[in-house]
């Protein structure tokens, strides 16, 4: 054997022997048809999080690439499907919940700049928000476009837990329409104040609490007749809401002005009084935009779109008022659901 063939066969012997000591690649994490996930949609990175609830923290399973801007999720009926709009790169991205794979966009012109989104009770719409259309778009949840309702500057969609009534919200007039889903038809209108945004039906589908932004107000509505009950001071720009299985208490994310520096809360809001005031607050991180209960209603998630991307989902645990956790939800950690 010449000296130059003693080399080549002993480096290709290093090469098998390294290649049988490496570890063995390790399975991607995929949830159970049991878990509770939170997606979580990063503004500034065009991410989708998917997370396990695991006790009182999140753990990431992964984290998906989505159209530009991601601004809002909504998850299917069936639980097997999430929906994010991307409100820069235009149309819807379908994300399979069993798989964690990212599937074919739904892409329609209609769907320019679209903000807010809801899922129908019975699996078959799609209920978006778009800017560049003023319009509600309603869509099968194959993609095709059903109907669009004319809606100037729209931006939070939230359904009713029944199943019967679409709500949307709408900047530039102070209103929020509300949607009779068996028609897709507007059969009420419930006049806010400016900038209205967060949008939140109690468990009995009965009550209706929208914040606005600029008016630092949270609305009360009934949601059978859409006349308001009253109206409450409860910080400065409430963004998200969301309210407890027994409908007594909400949650609200608010962004207080101080000289100099930006406050952020967790407002919490006692709804058994009349309808409602605020009870206290706790302080979270930068610019806090969604809020979202754990499954037992135990904790509290809140999407910080000014914090870090590795600390921009804070997890409060609402039995002592405390954060126990910060955990990573992309960057510009903005919208957020809950799959039960």
């Amino acid at each position: 054997m010449t000296r130059r063939s003693f080399w080549v066969v002993v480096l290709l012997a290093i090469g098998v022997s390294t290649a049988v000591a490496q570890p063995p690649a390790q399975a991607a994490k995929l949830p159970s048809p049991s878990d509770s996930l939170v997606i979580v949609a990063g503004t500034k990175d065009d991410t989708a999080n998917v997370f396990r609830v695991n006790g009182n923290t999140l753990e990431l399973l992964k984290s998906l690439k989505t159209g530009g801007g991601p601004h809002e999720v909504c998850i299917s009926a069936d639980g097997k499907k999430a929906y994010v709009t991307n409100s820069t790169g235009g149309g819807i991205t379908v994300i399979d919940l069993t798989t964690l794979e990212v599937g074919a966009p739904i892409m329609d012109a209609s769907l320019e700049r679209p903000t807010g989104l809801a899922a129908s009770r019975d699996g078959k719409k799609l209920y978006v928000g778009s800017r560049g259309s003023q319009a509600l778009v309603v869509l099968s949840t194959g993609g095709q476009v059903l109907k669009q309702l004319p809606v100037k500057d729209p931006t939070g969609v939230a359904i009713s837990p029944d199943g019967t009534r679409v709500y949307v919200a709408s900047d530039s007039t102070q209103s929020v329409f509300a949607i009779d889903t068996s028609t897709d038809t507007v059969n009420g209108v419930l006049k806010t104040g400016r900038q209205p945004m967060g949008i939140a039906v109690t468990p009995d589908s009965k009550t209706v609490l929208v914040a606005s932004v600029s008016s630092d107000v949270m609305h009360v509505f009934n949601a059978a007749t859409n006349e308001l009950y009253g109206a409450f001071g409860i910080g400065r720009a409430p963004q998200g809401i969301a309210v407890a299985p027994d409908g007594k208490v909400a949650y609200s994310v608010t962004r207080e002005a101080t000289p100099g520096l930006g406050h952020s809360t967790v407002s919490i809001l006692d709804l058994r009084q009349g309808y409602g005031r605020k009870s206290n607050d706790i302080a979270v991180d930068a610019l806090p935009a969604r809020v979202l209960l754990s499954p037992d209603a135990s904790f509290l998630y809140v999407t910080c779109t000014g914090a870090d991307a590795a600390t921009s989902v804070t997890i409060i645990d609402l039995r002592t008022g405390e954060t126990v956790h910060k955990v990573r939800g992309g960057a510009g950690a903005r919208g957020m659901a809950l799959r039960k």
